[in-house]
This record gives C-alpha cells, sequence and structure tokens, in this order.
C-alpha cells in the first residue's frame, strides 16, 4: 500500500476548485455533498455551475487561476483541460502543503478521489491507485450489487444499540465481542426477509447474553 486511505471531514472547510467545465461541476457536487466550502476559480461556467454561483452556493471567481487563490484552503482540484495550469496550481499546493488532486493525471496528485458506493450510512471508497479507473468503476458496480437495503437497515439497529450497550457493558473488550456476535448473528438474514421484529428481539437475546451473566 503506497496511498493512506482516509476519510476526510471537510463540513465548512475551503476547497478549491479550477476549472468550470462538466469535470468541474461533478467534483463541486461532490464537495458540496460533503458539505465543504467550494471556491471555484474560472472564467467560464457550466449552466449548471453558473447556478450553483447565481444561488450563493460556492464562492464563485470569474478569473483565471492565481496562486493567492489557494490563501486558507484545505483541499485543491485541478480540474480544467489545460495542462499548464493544473500544473501551475499542484505547484502552488506543494508549496503551501495542501493536498491537490489534478483530475485524470495522476503524477500531478497528493490524493486521489476514489469511486465511491453509498448506501444510507454505509460509506465504500474503491482505489486502484490510479491504475485503473475503469477497473474500480467496475468494483464499485459488483459491490454496489453486494450491499442490499438489509445493510443499511442493520447499521440503523446497531447505531440504536450502542448507547444502550455501552452503558450496561463498561468493559470494552466485552462490549466488542457483543458487536462481533450480532453481526456474525442470523440478524442480517431476518432483515433481508423482511422479519425486523425477529430480529430485534435476536439482538437482544444476543445482548442478554451478556449482560445477564
Amino acid at each position: 500500500m503506497n496511498q493512506l486511505p482516509i476519510m476526510v471531514d471537510l463540513k465548512d472547510r475551503c476547497v478549491v476548485v479550477v476549472g468550470g467545465g462538466a469535470i468541474a461541476q461533478q467534483k463541486v457536487e461532490t464537495l458540496l455533498s460533503a458539505a465543504a466550502s467550494v471556491r471555484l476559480i474560472s472564467p467560464t461556467l457550466t449552466e449548471r455551475l453558473t447556478q450553483l454561483a447565481s444561488e450563493g452556493q460556492i464562492d464563485y471567481r470569474a478569473k483565471r487561476f492565481e496562486e493567492s487563490d489557494l490563501d486558507g484552503t484545505w483541499l485543491v482540484i485541478a480540474a480544467t483541460d489545460n495542462s499548464e495550469i493544473n500544473e501551475r496550481v499542484y505547484q502552488a499546493a506543494e508549496e503551501r502543503r495542501i493536498f491537490c488532486n489534478t483530475v485524470d493525471y495522476r503524477p500531478l496528485c497528493s490524493f486521489i478521489t476514489p469511486a465511491i458506493v453509498e448506501r444510507g450510512e454505509i460509506l465504500v471508497a474503491i482505489s486502484t491507485q490510479g491504475g485503473s479507473p475503469a477497473l474500480a468503476q467496475e468494483l464499485k458496480r459488483v459491490i454496489a450489487t453486494a450491499i442490499g437495503d438489509e445493510y443499511v437497515e442493520f447499521l440503523e439497529m446497531l447505531r440504536n444499540l450502542r448507547p444502550t450497550i455501552r452503558r450496561d457493558i463498561p468493559d470494552q473488550t466485552v462490549r466488542s465481542r457483543v458487536f462481533h456476535k450480532l453481526v456474525d448473528s442470523d440478524i442480517l438474514a431476518l432483515l433481508r426477509a423482511g422479519k425486523r421484529s425477529e430480529a430485534e428481539a435476536s439482538s437482544q437475546t444476543i445482548i442478554n447474553s451478556f449482560t445477564q451473566s
């Protein structure tokens, strides 16, 4: 593994996107879904980006990129079709120790964005470390097919159970055993079959086996 996979909290943090075309639009919308504060640098915009700018959802600066555009930012994405501008963005980011992604050009990336499968609050990131985005998309399709709604429902149950388990089972090692036993149980199969009440009863039986022993 030559890259560290991490999940980054970008809520209300400034991210600069350089470019105003379709790829930049895709990156901007992804960043907005992560609650980032987006600063967009480009002389021209797509219709959708124009709408986002007019609605005040992004900080749009109608001009060519300047190094000072990176002031106060956390991440930058270079998404233009001009290799010289993309390299300028990357070099400016490197000088400021800001992570940079240059779309579709791995040598000018200090981070890359993975293919994502999202089911409710389940998020699976898939990366080929720049080797083949097409394969990453195929893996995304396979994994998306494998994760059904029952997993989303099970996560909801586990999240709701966590406060009670933490309260009733103070020992962290024992709590870990409880959660692993819940995951290894028949609960997923019951949820897959639409038997929510039976699944909840099964989970309570497992928890009781630890709290009443």
